[in-house]
């Protein structure tokens, strides 16, 4: 067997590993806010990224809400930007993955990129976080290196927004049944009182 070949599907037999202790992460998470900083330790495991970002599109405001994972057990404090001036706001737009190879060439988004690169971010790419329901906003991954991501990577961090998406809506439907369930027993008692 050829060297670079069995090298190259190790990295893709670790790889789709990853991508399944992330399923698993997905399907016994508690919360939202504990969830993502233990995918994207996971998701470091097989890409190359210092940071990343998750973005969930405010409807009301029309504003992408952007928290940062820099390494912590926890999630930066929420950055707000208008969706024209977020580069997760561009790829939550058009619904695609997008690769910026090197920000210091990126003329477009001007707070989104000063703040990147204020973070040591030279390359970035985003994904969308979609789901047959609902577009919720993107994933965005930053690293230290130019040209940080390839086909491959995008591949696989496909994969990962899918199970970040899903995990989203799972949320969002546990909550909202959990206020449903509380307002129909507060009803049942005020009728039975």
């Amino acid at each position: 067997m050829d060297p670079e070949r069995h090298f190259e599907s190790g990295i893709e037999v670790d790889r789709y590993e990853a991508l399944l202790q992330m399923a698993d992460l997905v399907v016994h998470h508690g919360g939202m806010p504990e969830l993502l900083p233990q995918l994207a330790k996971r998701l470091q495991q097989v890409a190359s990224f210092e940071i990343a970002s998750f973005s969930l599109y405010d409807p009301e405001k029309k504003v992408m809400r952007m928290h940062f994972w820099e390494g912590s057990e926890r999630l930066s404090d929420q950055t707000e930007l208008p969706v024209e001036e977020s580069a997760c706001g561009f790829a939550w737009e058009r619904q695609q993955a997008m690769v910026w190879p090197d920000l210091h060439k990126e003329t477009r988004f001007g707070r989104a990129v000063s703040l990147l690169k204020e973070k040591g971010v030279r390359s970035y790419c985003t994904l969308p976080l979609p789901t047959a329901q609902k577009r919720f906003g993107a994933l965005g991954l930053g690293s230290s290196r130019p040209n940080a991501y390839d086909d491959d990577d995008l591949h696989l961090l496909r994969g990962v927004a899918e199970l970040v998406a899903l995990a989203l809506e799972n949320a969002m439907t546990r909550a909202a049944f959990l206020e449903e369930k509380e307002r129909l027993e507060m009803l049942l008692e005020v009728s039975t009182t």
